[in-house]
């Protein structure tokens, strides 16, 4: 749940670098008082206020199960054009505070605060940017198994970690037909990899397979 959210960043002003002779210059000292104690700051979101029912999702993805299809598992969308404040909200939502000015109004985890979900739950909810980042030189299936022993439960029905793994890894890679690419690095500019498609299909399965509660992805 989410009441009266407003997200502050800093202007396009504070970005800037300075330079040496910036640095030295004397006259330059009362200007950088000034915008340590009163940094130029904007409203990037303001008002927001809303409700996202836990299990919906679950209800859906084991409809979607039975069908075969796994892509359309949608539980709340947001919409807006680019610089509108989309990415901003959903890393809000995610609890990803740190690089903004301010966050000002309620936000609740069910019966949690974000400073109790940081402290104790942090990897319960995340954050997927739209870019693709993963290390170039690990194959689909190495990349998606660490993600899944990390989170494995602790209550694997007598299996071990690396049997858990394994077998996560197998279905996920069926689901989003990647069994042909497992072996196959992700790369990047240098390295030769999966296609961007896949490489998607990479960041959607590392994401399901760390069994997180509640998961914002920016597209």
């Amino acid at each position: 749940m989410f009441q009266d959210l407003r997200v502050v960043g800093l202007g396009a002003t504070a970005s800037q670098n300075d330079t040496i002779g910036s640095v030295l210059n004397p006259f330059n000292i009362i200007e950088f008082v000034r915008k340590a104690r009163h940094p130029p700051i904007r409203d990037i979101i303001n008002g927001f206020e809303g409700v996202v029912k836990p299990g919906e999702m679950l209800r859906e993805l084991r409809i979607l199960m039975i069908y075969g299809s796994l892509f359309n598992v949608i539980s709340a969308v947001v919409l807006g054009r680019p610089g509108s404040g989309c990415s901003t909200f959903l890393k809000t939502l995610s609890n990803k505070r740190d690089e903004f000015h301010g966050v000002h109004g309620e936000v609740h985890y069910d019966a949690l605060l974000p400073e109790e979900v940081t402290k104790h739950f942090r990897g319960d909810v995340t954050y997927c940017p739209e870019d693709d980042i993963h290390f170039p030189t690990l194959t689909v299936s190495q990349t998606i198994r660490f993600a899944a022993r990390i989170r494995a439960p602790s209550s694997r029905l007598g299996s071990s970690r690396a049997e858990y793994a394994n077998l996560a890894t197998d279905l996920l890679m069926t689901l989003f037909g990647l069994q042909h690419a497992k072996d196959t690095p992700i790369g990047d500019a240098i390295l030769h990899g999966i296609s961007g498609g896949e490489k998607k299909r990479v960041s959607i399965c590392e994401a399901l397979a760390t069994r997180t509660c509640l998961t914002a992805w920016d597209k």
